[in-house]
């Protein structure tokens, strides 16, 4: 899906979804296949895991060829293997409708792009520090075990508070 920004630049938006299903009732619903845990409806919600959510906005704007432009009416996670193999579960949220959140997302994910386009803003290591339970990829880059293993206080006593 291209995305074009109000700088005029393009950002290419990919996906490759592992099941779209045309419904009866119409719309469709896209399907991801997992072997491990899929994220919580709230994690989805709140936008950590936007991955079934973005897939809906590109479908419902054409972007997968041998579908054609649908909207997507529901995301679900079919669990394969292990004791809860066979299991699908359906994307709902609280207070809202999988539509509303995906366009939500979609138009977060525009924003984002627009705030990235400027070359002034800053790109955070960490940007939600409480929410990773283990380094990220990009910690050697910001030297995190280095100004982490001081705990916040500084070398220089003129600098300290």
């Amino acid at each position: 899906l291209q995305i074009v920004l109000s700088d005029t630049s393009t950002f290419t938006l990919t996906a490759r979804a592992d099941r779209i299903e045309r419904l009866l009732e119409g719309g469709a619903a896209v399907i991801d296949y997992k072997t491990g845990t899929p994220p919580s409806d709230r994690e989805i919600q709140v936008g950590f895991a936007p991955q079934l959510t973005l897939e809906a906005a590109m479908l419902a704007r054409g972007a997968f060829k041998d579908v054609g432009p649908v909207g997507a009416a529901t995301a679900i996670y079919f669990k394969i293997g292990g004791a809860d193999g066979g299991r699908a579960r359906a994307l709902k949220f609280k207070d809202a409708t999988f539509e509303e959140i995906v366009e939500s997302h979609f138009a977060g994910l525009k924003a984002l792009l627009e705030q990235f386009a400027d070359e002034t803003t800053p790109y955070l290591s960490r940007p939600f520090p409480k929410f990773i339970a283990r380094g990220s990829d990009y910690d050697h880059l910001a030297r995190v075990k280095e100004w982490s293993a001081t705990g916040g206080e500084t070398d220089n006593a003129e600098e300290a508070p």
